[in-house]
């Protein structure tokens, strides 16, 4: 959030700067591009937590780079208590995949994000189209799910992945990666 602040600040000081020398319409761009970046922020739900509400912003203007739409719903009927640093890792793996899926798919360029919290587990799962055909595994691959896995069991939970083909169509699939764990 510190680094969103600092970034409004610049450009608030560049429209002052524009309005001081006569530039109304540079000033007028900046503020629209400016206002375009903000809604989009506001799309996504608030949570009571503020490394979900960071993450999904920060990730949000990755997405929205790359033409592709974070759906986010948060449903928190308790605090979340799995270290920020631990569910840092999470998210940001989770997300970071569905992106990468989305930016090699040519249909719905949609990621779900979902997080449920009450006071006894936390489930987050995101889903999206994705290619049916596998991947290459590379040297570099993999790496996110393994220390995912490794989270969840930290937390007696576990990770599933699935991907289930869709409806008439051979070329696509749904992915949906799935994190429980107890809120502890």
């Amino acid at each position: 959030l510190r680094k969103t602040k600092h970034d409004y600040i610049n450009l608030l000081s560049t429209v002052k700067g524009y309005i001081e020398i006569d530039q109304i319409e540079k000033a007028q761009n900046i503020i629209n591009e400016t206002i375009e970046d903000l809604s989009s922020v506001s799309k996504l739900p608030c949570s009571n937590n503020d490394t979900i509400n960071t993450i999904l912003n920060l990730k949000n203007k990755k997405a929205a780079d790359s033409g592709i739409e974070i759906k986010a719903t948060v449903n928190e009927s308790f605090a979340i208590k799995i270290s920020d640093y631990d569910l840092s890792r999470i998210l940001f793996n989770l997300i970071d995949n569905s992106i990468e899926a989305l930016e090699n798919c040519d249909k719905e360029k949609i990621c779900n994000f979902e997080i449920f919290a009450d006071k006894d587990k936390v489930e987050i799962t995101v889903s999206n189209i994705c290619n049916t055909k596998n991947i290459k595994n590379t040297i570099d691959r993999g790496n996110g799910t393994g220390i995912i896995k490794g989270i969840a069991k930290k937390y007696n939970g576990k990770y599933t992945f699935t991907k289930e083909p869709l409806q008439n169509d051979k070329k696509y699939s749904k992915a949906t990666a799935t994190v429980t764990m107890e809120n502890i």
